[in-house]
């Protein structure tokens, strides 16, 4: 039969030596970066590899996307879609 194992005694020696130091944290990716690195993933409509597509889903009031459907309409826009591109890319450009 094998003989148990004793548990080796402490050594005063190993508790005197230095503590290791933590790597130090990276400072945390900038919302711009963030933005860069999940756009940089997105497809290119075809034609047109500086614009990225993204598909939106909205949930709006059926009165207030009626009035939204009309200003398209009046502004002679194609579709809602184009016109709600249109705005974004507008406001994007502040």
């Amino acid at each position: 039969m094998p003989r148990p194992r004793r548990e080796p005694s402490p050594d005063e020696r190993q508790a005197a030596l230095p503590l290791a130091k933590a790597p130090a944290r990276r400072a945390p990716p900038t919302p711009e970066a963030i933005a860069k690195i999940v756009v940089a993933k997105l497809t290119s409509p075809v034609g047109f590899p500086d614009k990225a597509e993204v598909t939106p889903r909205l949930s709006l009031p059926r009165a207030v996307c009626e009035r939204l459907m009309a200003r398209a309409s009046r502004e002679g826009y194609p579709s809602f879609a184009a016109w709600v591109q249109a705005v974004l890319e507008r406001e994007g450009k502040h």
